[in-house]
């Protein structure tokens, strides 16, 4: 083969890659194509989906908001009829109706459905079973002719009984004008059915389809594990690439498919395939050309030039250079090989000037690399396989206190602090054994300033067998990080010691607070017995005892928090009915409500819950309270919704609102909204952190839902039991109807007090012994010879000594243990705890006078 054949054919194959690399793109953008055409029909399903999600969402709320109002729950139908003809509806041609417990029509958005018995349908029936929100199937005829995709969700009476259904049918002319006007691709075929595989609505090219049941192949995707893809042919057999929703996914019991004209969206592609097959075979023609034209004139002709000069290289001119533009081809071949020859000798000179110059630039780039690492200012050092040092920096002998070559061979345990030696041995062993070559540890260095901590990166070399060659590492010192460590977990403790004693500081202030209010309260329920009848006292004193209540509740709070804190309320969770406790809310707050102008409802549950009764009362109560603080006008609804096995109790008010960004704070100790002046009367900002507390400690769910302007809905989310027969009321009194009266010791250091209890206890008609110390107490009652038939003791005394240790005082004098009782300004978990502990029954300063009375009368009767 000549030359020229081998220039042509190695053209040839130059040229192969060029046309490989063609189809390999003519194929690959076929594939991308594919994907977006996939991706394309992805897109329109998810949002075609989303549009229904977003009607049967509306008909979802519409429904639920019908089956709840009062004009259906009251079973009146003329009632019923005016709202559905007030009632506009959200889509045209859709139906309202509203069926008794039979299932027949009993008011319609349109008359001609009215008394139609419609229970027989899947969507009523359903609907009725389940007890919730259903989606139904193809219909047509019932109740109005015509071809529909019906809804239902069940309503309850005034009793909580399913009472009926109400319906919404969609007009499916109307379904399928709404595809139809959707933008999309040409020749797109949208498909939706019900769950049965009857379709609902197509786009207009396959509009004869609705209302039959879907192809075989689109009947295999009905009940797919999860939406996804497939190419099968359409309604109208084209080849189609469809992405579906199957009844199982997306809204549930409803079938949806896109499908896209495979041929229309791949003829761009397909059209461009052509193109390049065309201009791929004229590259390769005009290729083919200009190798054999420029191979003849740029090589052949050149080396036949060349033999002219054969006879001046065979006299030893080896300076001379051939002519390669001109001569035979003997020749110029001749002439070209001694010129290579030439070059080839210019070349090795060339070469051996490059070694030098390599040479000498390696042996710069290994100085300015030495340069480099002993300027460091880490620690940068290798080991050898056998532990000891084989090269160290400056940096590293200036920290040793040594030089550079004084550490060589010298074992790295000889630096590494003792506490440090078995993590840093254990960090070797791993590195040195393949896959992990890297390790990272920080450890303490014995460096001539003494122990000094360091951050180490390590590398394994190994030679080209796989053999562990040695260990390149860089050290760090973070000397100063860790001491920054060490201070930030100083600040840490110092802020929970500052969180331990402000609670301390609440649980003192509480308890300072508490004493003077509690002989405020004493001494105001005495004035109240002595002047209450006088009518120029009375506005004076109903004034005086608000304000007191007030401070009262600000106390309860604090109360509230201590106790929690102290971990000292332990739910006991039962199975309770809700009607008594709602009974009560709505007698207690329907009064305050009206008093501030606003309107109070509680709706009327049958429904048994288990929780805690006194605890889930005073979670609501504290959301009753906040309710009607911050509402100024309008009202505050309570009310419970069951979902499931659970009832969510929910308390509505038109007050102020809270912003969004605010929603989580309020649920914080001491923060209120719309109160920058403090003012007490609206409390401490407690109240909603003891409801998350409580809720917390229930196991409830507490939400917050609110609009700025508009109000708040707070709910409580609680399971639900089993019905159950509430136990018979514990009479409060004794058998014969009257009081009891007894001999009372009262204990407590603060005169003021001290005086106000024994006046108060005396004008109930009791006997009073009053003393200020356990001393006083045990002589002022040996005086009577006696023990008291009640004790009541305030749990702080003085010189150390407590209520507990009082009322041990008098059972061990006496050999008696009389019913006791302690008052306590003391709210310090720690405190409370320990009274807590002793079994004694504790009443929290200030006491109200009934809470007061009804202890001690509880006390008594216990006696007898």
């Amino acid at each position: 083969m000549t030359l020229f054949q081998r220039l042509f054919l190695l053209v040839l194959l130059a040229v192969l890659p060029a046309i490989a690399l063609g189809a390999y793109t003519v194929v690959e953008l076929r594939r991308t194509r594919m994907a977006e055409i996939n991706a394309e029909a992805q897109q329109l399903r998810d949002l075609l989906l989303a549009e229904q999600t977003r009607i049967v969402e509306g008909v979802r709320q519409l429904v639920d908001t019908v089956a709840v109002s009062e004009s259906v729950r009251g079973g009146d139908m003329a009632e019923c009829q005016q709202l559905l003809d007030r009632m506009p509806l959200p889509f045209r041609m859709g139906t309202l109706d509203i069926t008794d417990d039979l299932g027949v029509v009993r008011c319609a958005s349109d008359t001609r459905a009215m008394h139609v018995p419609i229970a027989h349908l899947p969507h009523v029936h359903r609907a009725f079973e389940s007890g919730a929100f259903a989606v139904g199937n193809y219909v047509n005829g019932l109740p109005i002719d015509r071809q529909v995709w019906p809804f239902a969700v069940p309503y309850t009476d005034r009793l909580g009984t399913i009472a009926g259904v109400v319906t919404f049918t969609i007009d499916l002319d109307w379904l399928g004008e709404a595809l139809t006007v959707k933008r999309l691709p040409p020749n797109t075929c949208v498909v939706l059915a019900d769950r049965n595989g009857t379709i609902l609505a197509v786009t207009a090219s396959a509009a004869g389809w609705r209302g039959k049941l879907l192809s075989p192949e689109l009947a295999t995707l009905l009940h797919a594990a999860g939406p996804g893809l497939a190419e099968l042919p359409g309604l109208d057999d084209q080849q189609r690439i469809f992405a579906y929703s199957p009844a199982v996914a997306g809204l549930g019991d409803v079938f949806l498919a896109v499908g896209l004209d495979k041929e229309a969206r791949l003829a761009p592609i397909n059209e461009a395939t052509r193109w390049s097959l065309v201009l791929l075979a004229a590259g390769l023609l005009a290729t083919a050309l200009a190798a054999g034209i420029g191979g003849r004139r740029l090589i052949v002709r050149p080396l036949d030039a060349l033999g002219e000069a054969a006879a001046r290289w065979r006299d030893g001119d080896l300076a001379a250079r051939a002519e390669t533009r001109a001569g035979t081809p003997e020749t110029r071949r001749l002439a070209h090989i001694f010129n290579e020859m030439a070059a080839g000798l210019e070349e090795r000179e060339r070469l051996r000037a490059a070694r030098r110059a390599a040479e000498e630039a390696l042996r710069a780039s290994e100085a300015r690399y030495r340069g480099l690492v002993e300027s460091q200012s880490d620690m940068v050092l290798r080991l050898a396989a056998d532990g000891t040092l084989s090269f160290a920096n400056d940096t590293t002998a200036r920290l040793f206190g040594t030089t550079a070559g004084a550490l060589r061979g010298r074992p790295w345990t000889d630096f590494v602090h003792p506490d440090s030696i078995a993590a840093a041995s254990d960090a070797l062993a791993r590195i040195m054994a393949p896959p992990y070559p890297r390790a990272a540890l920080e450890n303490r260095m014995l460096t001539i300033d003494g122990p000094r901590w360091f951050a180490w990166e390590g590398y394994a070399v190994f030679d080209g067998a796989g053999r562990f060659s040695e260990v390149q590492a860089v050290g760090r010192d973070i000397e100063r990080r860790r001491a920054m460590e060490q201070a930030l977990a100083a600040a840490k403790e110092n802020a929970e010691r500052a969180d331990h004693a402000k609670t301390r500081f609440l649980a003192a202030a509480s308890h300072d607070l508490r004493q003077p209010v509690q002989s405020l309260l004493l001494f105001m329920e005495v004035l109240k017995e002595r002047l209450g009848q006088e009518p120029a006292a009375g506005a004076a004193l109903d004034a005086m005892d608000r304000s007191l209540d007030a401070l009262r509740l600000l106390l309860d709070s604090l109360l509230d928090i201590s106790r929690l804190d102290a971990g000292l309320i332990e739910p006991q969770p039962v199975a309770m009915p809700l009607a008594e406790l709602f009974d009560r809310l709505a007698a207690e707050y329907g009064p305050r409500a009206a008093a501030l102008g606003l309107r109070f409802r509680v709706v009327r549950s049958r429904a048994t819950v288990v929780s805690d009764p006194t605890l889930l009362e005073r979670i609501l109560r504290n959301l009753i309270e906040n309710a009607l603080r911050y509402t100024r006008r309008g009202g505050v609804v309570v009310g419970g919704r069951q979902r499931g096995g659970r009832l969510r109790i929910e308390v509505y008010d038109t007050g102020i609102g809270i912003e969004p960004d605010k929603q989580a704070e309020i649920f914080e100790e001491f923060f209120q909204l719309g109160n920058p002046e403090r003012d007490r009367g609206k409390g401490l900002g407690l109240g909603l952190a003891v409801v998350k507390r409580l809720s917390r400690l229930l196991g409830h769910g507490i939400e917050v839902r609110s609009w700025p302007e508009h109000g708040s809905v707070f709910s409580v989310e609680l399971p639900l039991a089993e019905p159950c027969t509430p136990n018979a009321p514990t009479p409060g009194r004794p058998a014969n109807g009257g009081e009891p009266h007894g001999l009372l010791l009262v204990v407590d250091d603060e005169a003021l007090i001290r005086l106000g209890l024994k006046a108060m206890l005396e004008s109930w008609g009791h006997t009073v012994v009053a003393a200020g110390s356990i001393g006083e107490a045990v002589q002022r009652m040996e005086e009577r010879r006696r023990a008291p038939d009640a004790i009541l003791a305030d749990y702080r005394l003085r010189d150390g000594e407590t209520g507990i240790q009082a009322i041990r005082s008098i059972e061990e004098h006496f050999g008696v243990r009389p019913p006791a009782a302690m008052i306590t300004g003391d709210t310090a978990p720690e405190r409370l705890a320990e009274a807590r502990a002793s079994g004694i029954r504790m009443l929290h300063k200030p006491v109200v006078a009934v809470e007061l009375r009804k202890a001690v009368a509880a006390m008594l009767t216990a006696r007898r």
